[in-house]
């Protein structure tokens, strides 16, 4: 998927698109690559343009509990970015994979005028944070 056409990016007005477009970070990760840690801070929003993203939580005894896997389309670290909380999971390449690195300061003037941007990222925030949470809530007690 080209990073035009991912469903995040469409949702910002045309002629803000192409001055968001060229702050956003291509990375080219191989499997096992990590993107971010658990606890670390919240410094950007993702978008996945290939390949998949897993998503772990650390348990008690050091070992990593596998908790959602996401693929194209889809995006994530957003949580942090609204809340300025820690990351509650780490995240890293599944497989081999392109995802778009959107800084937090880019995030917060999409949102500041784009409501169409908003809407997307509340629905996602809502739903997939209620999951998340609830499962990191399992997890941390398993």
């Amino acid at each position: 998927m080209n990073l035009s056409e991912h469903p995040f990016i469409q949702s910002i007005s045309e002629d803000r698109r192409e001055a968001i477009l060229s702050e956003v970070e291509i990375l080219n990760l191989q499997s096992g690559d990590v993107i971010f840690r658990e606890d670390s801070p919240p410094d950007a929003l993702y978008v996945i343009l290939d390949g998949f993203v897993s998503f772990t939580k650390e348990k008690p005894g050091g070992s990593d509990q596998h908790v959602s896997t996401s693929g194209e389309g889809s995006f994530f670290g957003e949580v942090g970015v609204f809340t300025g909380e820690k990351r509650a999971l780490d995240a890293s390449a599944q497989t081999n994979c392109i995802v778009g690195r959107v800084p937090e300061e880019t995030v917060k003037k999409i949102i500041e005028d784009a409501e169409p941007v908003k809407k997307v990222l509340e629905s996602g925030l809502f739903t997939d944070f209620g999951h998340s949470s609830l499962r990191v809530d399992r997890l941390g007690r398993s």
